[in-house]
């Protein structure tokens, strides 16, 4: 196992600007690239099934 070519899931409990704890989980991949979302995936998973829970999740993102 390579420890610089992984690609992470971070999850956890976030400050806002109010103080109030809010869920986090994010992604790190393996070249440096990193976002959070509602969901996050790695691998096989990322490619096929992220799609499905972007299109059955209308509260995060909107459908063209």
């Amino acid at each position: 196992m390579d420890p610089l070519w992984n690609s992470l899931v971070v999850g956890g409990l976030q400050t806002d600007k109010e103080g109030q704890l809010k869920p986090f989980l994010g992604f790190l991949g393996m070249i440096g690239t990193s976002y959070e979302d509602a969901h996050v995936a790695t691998g096989e998973h990322a490619a096929q099934h992220q799609i499905l829970l972007i299109v059955y999740e209308p509260s995060t993102h909107r459908l063209a």
